[in-house]
C-alpha cells in the first residue's frame, strides 16, 4: 500500500489538546447553529401552514403572516449562505 505521507522528510504537524480543543468547540457550534436554523424553518413552515389554512377567514392577517414568511425565508437564505461561504474559505 503506498503512503501518502512521508514522514522521514517532514514532520507532521504539530497536535495539541488546545487545538484539538478548539476543533471540537468549533463543530459544537456548528452543530447547534445548524439546529437552530433548522427549527426556525420548521417554525416559518409551521406558520406557512397555519396562514394558509386561515386564508379564508382572515384574509388581512394571512397575507400580513405570509409576507412574514417570505422575508424570514429570504433571510434564512442569506444566513445559510454567508455561513457555507464562511466555512469554505475555513477549509
Amino acid at each position: 500500500m503506498k503512503q501518502i505521507y512521508d514522514f522521514s522528510k517532514t514532520c507532521p504537524p504539530v497536535l495539541t489538546e488546545k487545538m484539538l480543543q478548539e476543533k471540537m468547540q468549533k463543530k459544537q457550534q456548528e452543530r447547534t447553529i445548524f439546529l437552530v436554523l433548522l427549527s426556525s424553518l420548521l417554525t416559518i413552515f409551521c406558520l406557512y401552514l397555519i396562514s394558509a389554512r386561515f386564508f379564508s377567514r382572515m384574509p388581512l392577517l394571512s397575507a400580513a403572516v405570509f409576507i412574514y414568511v417570505c422575508t424570514a425565508v429570504s433571510v434564512l437564505c442569506v444566513l445559510l449562505l454567508f455561513i457555507s461561504q464562511k466555512r469554505s474559505f475555513e477549509l
